[in-house]
């Protein structure tokens, strides 16, 4: 039997940003929410919960209840994540911050920005994934981005891949 990729789709409700919801759904849809446009759910999907992905379906939000049925300007929601997520991006003092929308809005893989920008892969997957790290979480980064980077051990939330 062959296993289908199912997409990757997190609720509006449920967004906090982790690093899991960044790495996988927020930064690839990122220029969409940015015009208003929360991507819809899928029929079937994967989803994090706690400790690992699992397989949903559509009705399994819309029989609990979970929708937010109450907001007044839907597009709003979009905008608000996106607005955040760029807050928290300027927010990185590093010339490579761009390298986020290069590779999640942009396609580029590792391999394409390092040789761009005269970098080895390692060192742009490795800021790549600190910068991730550091706009993650309920509330924005108390700590500026060096002393975040010095302390970082402190800070890391693994996932397993989809």
């Amino acid at each position: 039997m062959q296993t289908v990729d199912l997409p990757v789709w997190f609720p509006a409700w449920s967004i906090v940003p982790t690093t899991t919801q960044l790495e996988y759904f927020l930064l690839e849809e990122l220029g969409n929410l940015r015009f208003g446009d929360y991507p819809t759910e899928p029929d079937e999907y994967k989803t994090f919960r706690r400790n690992g992905w699992i397989d949903m379906k559509r009705s399994v939000y819309e029989k609990a209840g979970k929708r937010p049925t109450n907001h007044n300007a839907p597009f709003l929601v979009g905008i608000e994540i996106a607005a955040e997520i760029d807050a928290r991006i300027a927010m990185i003092p590093t010339p490579q911050q761009h390298w986020i929308d290069e590779h999640y809005l942009g396609g580029l893989d590792f391999e394409e920005i390092a040789k761009f920008y005269h970098f080895k892969e390692s060192q742009v997957k490795r800021e790549i994934s600190r910068m991730i790290r550091y706009i993650s979480g309920k509330n924005r980064a108390e700590l500026d981005y060096e002393t975040f980077i010095r302390e970082r051990r402190k800070y890391k939330e693994k996932a397993p891949v989809p």
